[in-house]
């Protein structure tokens, strides 16, 4: 019993282990992406001026936002328009 005991502890030790890494890849993944989001944002400002850049700007973040539909649904709206906008005033 005592061995049973022992080894259920370990199991249940490496799961809290297991859980805590994952987390720990999953916090520094979505922080790296906020990062990368914000970054891009940032840069937006730097080409307003070229249109093709901005583009690819705001599909980046569009990209970024892949696990929260509304915003990335709204980014490529912003996208859309932009691109609309650019076409026509050429």
């Amino acid at each position: 019993m005592a061995l049973h005991n022992c080894r259920t502890n370990v199991i249940f030790h490496l799961f809290h282990v297991f859980d805590f890494v994952t987390l720990s890849v999953q916090v520094r993944d979505m922080v790296f992406n906020l990062h990368m989001i914000l970054s891009d944002t940032v840069k937006m400002k730097e080409f307003q001026e070229d249109p093709e850049m901005l583009l690819d700007l705001m599909y980046r973040i569009a990209k970024g936002y892949q696990n929260s539909p509304d915003l990335r649904l709204t980014w490529l709206q912003n996208m859309a328009n932009k691109h609309a906008e650019v076409w026509y005033n050429d």
